[in-house]
């Protein structure tokens, strides 16, 4: 009985039981033959859309595509990103250090201030020899005797009551003649209030205004561009104009414009980070355009030398408008206009402009599509700027047939201390010759080519170079060198 029993347990189908052989393999295959069907959402589950460098989320998505729940930072819930990133936001708000935002860099984090602009670490390229060139003097005119300076106290002056402090200061000072506001926040009440104080002190020769409407809105920042303008318009001896990190937009840029399109005193204008767009960059080049035909009925030229309009998305509207401005002052010492979007026919009305300014010495244009044929045109215009010291044009798609045109120019700037070359998908052939100019310019100081193809190259820039030399850690192989059908292109 007892082993009648114990067949009995281990019989087929018995529960529990493992089953084995034939008919369990084609039970168990028939299974998942039917998980495998057309109608299972496991048909057709494809990879996780996120991307990480190097890394993948193995868990595979639905047939939608929709975003999986796996552990991985990249594709969970986008619920929890956002309150992420704006937990990072109300910390970086809340500290004495919200500069770190800076290290992101994305538009995505736009979102974070309300007023649409992020902030910026530094006005320049990452590792710059030449800083804005007037921004220290301004800045150290602001801490002697007849200036005040206000900046990154990490203020929020959200009345008149609040912004006392600063009035006072305003109107006990008698013959100021700088002011630094930057790295606080102002609302419309409390520009109205320092804007009131402003017009009672002519004086002013320098004023920097950058990075004052954190977390406000455009109902707020507009209208106090106005005031501000208006105040700023009753000195005659303003000189020095920093309204940089500012949701100017193109609003707040025809907020602007009865300011720039009057004021012939002005030297430096810098409207950085100011998102002013095509159009709004339109409306600047006119006013400055206007500043420069009312200095020539008064017979008082208008001598603008430094100029800096950076991230703020011009495009070729924007840059060809304010090229014909600047061409026609001839003045300018300093030219920044990276990160705007400028494509071929933008660059050839900036190349023109470069060419009419024969004192120009710090020039900017990274972060635009210059390529083979704008490169040329550079090229040319450099001809009639003996001056230049530094010249920076990273990440603009210049490729051999650019880097070998203005290699061959380069020869001829014997002042130039500074050359950014970087990320231009430039092989051994433009290499070459970049390396046999750069030998011949005594004054060199900083030379950045990180990012081409030079392959072992990169080893004779160094040898070259040394202490001279930026990193060369994104250096690739030299791979197929363009044809001249993809250098026009």
């Amino acid at each position: 009985a007892a082993a009648a029993a114990a067949s009995s347990l281990c019989a087929p189908g018995a529960p529990g039981e493992r089953r084995k052989g034939k008919a369990g393999s084609d039970r168990r295959g028939a299974n998942r033959k039917r998980r495998r069907s057309s109608s299972s959402p496991r048909a057709s589950r494809k990879r996780c859309p996120g991307r990480v460098s190097r890394r993948r989320c193995h868990r595979p998505c639905s047939a939608k595509r929709q975003v999986c729940q796996a552990s991985r930072p990249h594709c969970g819930p986008l619920f929890f990103r956002r309150l992420f990133l704006l937990c990072c936001g109300v910390a970086a708000e809340r500290s004495s250090h919200s500069r770190f935002i800076f290290f992101f860099r994305a538009r995505p984090f736009f979102f974070l201030f309300p007023s649409g602009q992020t902030r910026f670490a530094s006005p320049m390229a990452s590792n710059s020899l030449f800083p804005w060139a007037a921004l220290a003097e301004a800045r150290s005119a602001c801490k002697k005797f007849g200036g005040l300076s206000f900046k990154d106290k990490q203020q929020s002056y959200d009345d008149a009551q609040k912004v006392s402090p600063v009035v006072v200061a305003i109107r006990e000072s008698m013959s100021l003649e700088a002011i630094d506001l930057g790295g606080n926040t102002f609302s419309l009440s409390a520009c109205e209030a320092v804007a009131e104080q402003l017009k009672k002190r002519q004086s002013i020769k320098y004023a920097l205004m950058d990075d004052m409407y954190t977390r406000r809105k455009q109902d707020e920042i507009h209208p106090s561009l106005s005031l501000l303008g208006a105040a700023l318009m009753q000195m005659d001896c303003l000189v020095f104009l920093d309204m940089s990190d500012n949701a100017v937009n193109p609003t707040g840029a025809e907020s602007l414009f009865p300011l720039l399109s009057t004021c012939t005193s002005l030297h430096t204008l810098y409207l950085n980070n100011t998102g002013v767009g095509p159009a709004g960059g339109v409306t600047i080049g006119k006013a400055l355009y206007a500043a420069y035909e009312k200095g020539q009925r008064e017979k008082r030229p208008y001598k603008l030398r430094h100029f800096v309009l950076g991230r703020s998305r011009l495009e070729n509207p924007g840059a060809i408008e304010i090229s014909k401005a600047l061409k026609a002052m001839g003045t300018l010492e300093e030219i920044r206009m990276n990160n705007n979007g400028i494509f071929l026919e933008g660059m050839t009305a900036i190349c023109e402009a470069v060419a009419a300014n024969p004192n120009l010495k710090y020039l900017e244009l990274s972060d635009n599509v210059i390529k083979a044929k704008g490169g040329q045109l550079l090229a040319t215009a450099l001809k009639n700027c003996p001056s230049m010291v530094s010249l920076i044009a990273e990440t603009c798609i210049l490729r051999d047939g650019g880097c070998i045109a203005l290699s061959a120019q380069l020869k001829n700037l014997k002042a130039l201390e500074e050359i950014d070359f970087g990320y231009n998908e430039i092989t051994r052939k433009g290499g070459k010759e970049l390396l046999t100019t750069l030998k011949s310019l005594p004054k060199l100081r900083r030379v950045c080519v990180n990012g081409n193809e030079f392959g072992g190259m990169a080893d004779e820039f160094a040898a070259q170079f040394g202490s001279k030399l930026d990193t060369m850690s994104d250096n690739e192989e030299s791979g197929e060198e363009a044809e001249d059908g993809d250098e026009e292109e």
